[in-house]
C-alpha cells in the first residue's frame, strides 16, 4: 500500500513538473510572436463598411437626417463617447465596446463631421478613425 501511494505520488508530481513546463514554453511563444502589421484593424474596419455602404446605399431612397458632431482636439474616449449618445448616433456601451475592442481611442481624429442619423457605428467610427468629413 505504501509503495502504489509512493507510485502515484511521483507520477502526480512529474505531471505537475511537466504541465507547469508546457505552460512556460507556451507563455514564450505566444510573447515571441509579433503582433499584428500596424492598420491591420483600420482595415477589417474599412472592408466591413464598404460592404454595409453599398449595400445600404442599394436599399436606401429616403430623406435621412444629418447629424453633426464636432470632436475637440484632445478628447479622451469618454469625451467622444459621450458625444455620439448626445447626439443619439451610437449608445455609450456600445461604443465602449468598440473603442476596447480595436483599441481606437489614441486613433479618434479631432474634427467636425456629418453623419445620419441611422449611421452604422462602423460607419461612424470609419470617419472618425480616418478623419471622413
Amino acid at each position: 500500500m505504501l509503495l502504489e501511494n509512493k507510485f502515484f505520488s511521483i507520477i502526480f508530481n512529474n505531471l505537475v513538473f511537466g504541465l507547469g513546463i508546457l505552460l512556460i514554453i507556451t507563455g514564450i511563444y505566444f510573447l515571441s510572436q509579433p503582433e499584428a502589421e500596424p492598420g491591420v484593424k483600420e482595415k477589417v474596419l474599412l472592408v466591413d463598411n464598404s460592404y454595409f455602404r453599398l449595400e445600404y446605399d442599394r436599399l436606401s431612397t429616403e430623406e435621412r437626417e444629418e447629424v453633426i458632431i464636432n470632436i475637440p482636439s484632445g478628447s479622451s474616449g469618454l469625451t467622444v463617447i459621450n458625444i455620439l449618445d448626445e447626439k443619439g448616433l451610437i449608445p455609450a456601451a456600445e461604443f465602449k465596446k468598440y473603442m476596447e475592442l480595436f483599441d481606437i481611442e489614441r486613433r479618434i481624429k479631432a474634427g467636425t463631421y456629418r453623419f445620419y442619423s441611422d449611421s452604422t457605428a462602423v460607419e461612424i467610427l470609419d470617419k472618425i478613425l480616418i478623419k471622413r468629413r
